[in-house]
């Protein structure tokens, strides 16, 4: 990967190698998988800045992958903002900086009838993540009124 070319993951999806830290394909449910089995996965160009950023299911090296898997823990359980849904910030120098954003969907399959999601942002650099509060802000909430919109119909 060259230096105008970047990794993010996970929920966008590419196939899941036997090499690759995360779970098997076998051991995956069809709702653990962002894509179908197979996929080969998205990239996507920005045209400002000229870099390419590859997507996957997994990250490919094993200490992200127990980065992103960390994050992914805490944001929906022990780092909760009051009234449990909304925005929050946490990390160290050691596992990078999170940026969160917790929130429900209506889910009458659902116990209690609404399941709970977080999309996450993983930063190393505290400060630009810290500088890039508001346009998460507005992008993340964004994306979540639109999924709980499409939820109600």
């Amino acid at each position: 990967m060259n230096s105008r070319m970047r990794a993010h993951s996970p929920a966008e999806g590419a196939s899941v190698e036997s090499s690759s830290p995360g779970p098997k394909k076998s051991d995956m449910c069809e709702g653990c998988r962002s894509l179908a089995a197979g996929h080969p996965g998205y990239i996507s160009h920005d045209k400002e800045t000229s870099i390419k950023y590859v997507s996957h299911q997994h990250p490919s090296h094993p200490q992200l992958f127990s980065i992103v898997r960390q994050a992914c823990v805490r944001s929906l359980s022990c780092e909760v903002c009051p009234g449990r849904e909304g925005p929050i910030f946490f990390g160290d120098e050691q596992h990078g900086f999170v940026f969160s954003h917790t929130f429900f969907i209506k889910d009458s399959l659902a116990r209690g009838f609404q399941r709970w999601y977080s999309i996450i942002t993983i930063m190393m650099d505290r400060i630009y993540l810290i500088n890039s509060w508001p346009f998460l802000l507005g992008k993340v909430r964004g994306i979540i009124d639109e999924l709980q919109g499409k939820a109600l119909k």
